[in-house]
């Protein structure tokens, strides 16, 4: 193993962080005299060149540990007096995250009414797509703003789960209004973090290399990729869109749609409506046709992902299969892509906008939509929802679970 990859498999480790709250930034910094003396008494060029490399490495990760504590010390100075309360708070950045995501989902839809050519869009067609973070703003690859938007909330979520049991200064003479104008933008300090997390991740995890220019203070520091590492992702993704396309033809859609969601058939959503932010669907008694194209690309994605799921026994619930456990989520799914697309009212009053935005659903009526959709026991579909809900007693993390109880 040369130094260079010793270097990249200690960073590796949760100490050596910079973004890890176990971080131990005082070993960071040891190895900067440690290295500095072997750069000093090297002899071999190659061996020299190696140990630089290595030792900006570290500067590197030092210099995400100083960002990362002064993205941290703005969010305490700002948000923690901004005048709001925690619940408040949460329902900013939901509503806000699903405005900005309801706005990137209508313009991919959009483009894709435009295309020219026929057929099923496939999925690098739509990673490739360019477009607006924001009305008038620089183009961007669609998905990757998709993805930034979605980290940034994550980001700014857990920021907020850490301080649950925190005192916010809230004075009650003050227009909410008044406030959020004053608000940071903390979707935008939020995705700077998560680009600077994700640069280091990827030194750390994907072989980035790292190059600091000394010749002026302050040193510019510049991070590239091996070609041969870009085209091995893009390569993979193709592969796994070419392996579920397949699974996709072998399967017997109308075998499938009864053996795995029959029941849903037969309940097809009517409405929905947002009331203060509030979600509120209705089904009728007709036979739904659009949940076939659902059925087919989740479950061949399933398939190929999870090939080793038909096996798996939930011994909770015997008679809750993992297919059922599908057929729930694909019902979810349905829910949340047309809720993508609800026509909203803007309001003049900037708080009130807030809650024209769908953004929560009060549990009892999701529990009851998923069960008179599936035809399915209550309790297990209560289940499988737990598994997605945060509760107050967990610290947050986006990945684990996609509804945020309050």
């Amino acid at each position: 193993m040369n130094i260079i990859e010793e270097t990249t498999k200690t960073l590796q480790h949760r100490t050596f962080d910079p973004f890890s709250p176990k971080c131990e930034i005082e070993k960071i910094r040891e190895q900067f005299h440690s290295i500095s003396r072997k750069i000093a008494a090297a002899q071999d060029k190659e061996e020299k060149q190696q140990w630089i490399t290595a030792l900006d490495m570290y500067v590197l990760a030092d210099t995400m540990y100083e960002m990362a504590k002064s993205f941290h010390t703005f969010l305490d100075q700002t948000v923690l007096h901004a005048n709001f309360t925690y619940e408040e708070l949460l329902h900013i950045a939901v509503s806000d995250y699903n405005r900005r995501y309801r706005n990137s989902t209508i313009w991919q839809l959009e483009q894709i009414k435009k295309r020219k050519v026929g057929g099923p869009m496939m999925y690098h067609e739509i990673h490739n797509f360019q477009m607006e973070s924001e009305p008038g703003g620089e183009l961007s690859n669609a998905q990757q703003t998709l993805d930034a938007i979605t980290d940034s909330l994550a980001v700014f979520l857990k920021y907020l789960s850490n301080h649950e049991n925190t005192n916010f200064s809230k004075d009650v003479t003050v227009r909410q209004t008044t406030s959020l104008r004053k608000l940071p933008d903390y979707n935008y300090t939020s995705q700077i973090y998560c680009t600077q997390k994700y640069v280091y991740d990827l030194v750390r995890w994907k072989n980035g290399k790292v190059e600091i220019d000394r010749s002026k203070y302050p040193y510019k520091i510049s991070v590239s990729f091996s070609e041969d590492e870009l085209k091995h992702e893009e390569a993979n993704r193709k592969l796994l869109e070419v392996e579920v396309y397949n699974e996709k033809l072998k399967i017997d859609r109308y075998q499938l749609l009864f053996s795995l969601v029959g029941p849903q058939f037969t309940k097809k959503l009517k409405s929905l409506r947002c009331e203060n932010g509030y979600v509120i669907p209705e089904l009728e008694n007709v036979f739904d046709r659009e949940l076939e194209g659902y059925v087919a690309s989740q479950y061949a994605f399933f398939r190929v992902c999870y090939p080793f799921a038909d096996k798996l026994k939930l011994p909770a619930f015997p008679e809750l299969t993992m297919e059922k456990c599908l057929a729930i989520y694909i019902a979810l799914n349905q829910l949340m892509t047309h809720l993508s697309v609800l026509p909203v009212e803007q309001k003049d009053d900037l708080w009130e906008n807030i809650y024209q935005i769908p953004f929560r659903f009060e549990k009892r009526v999701l529990i009851d939509y998923l069960v008179e959709k599936n035809r399915i026991w209550k309790k297990c579909d209560r289940a499988i929802l737990n598994l997605v809900w945060y509760r107050y007693a967990e610290k947050y993390q986006y990945m684990e679970y996609a509804f945020i109880e309050l």
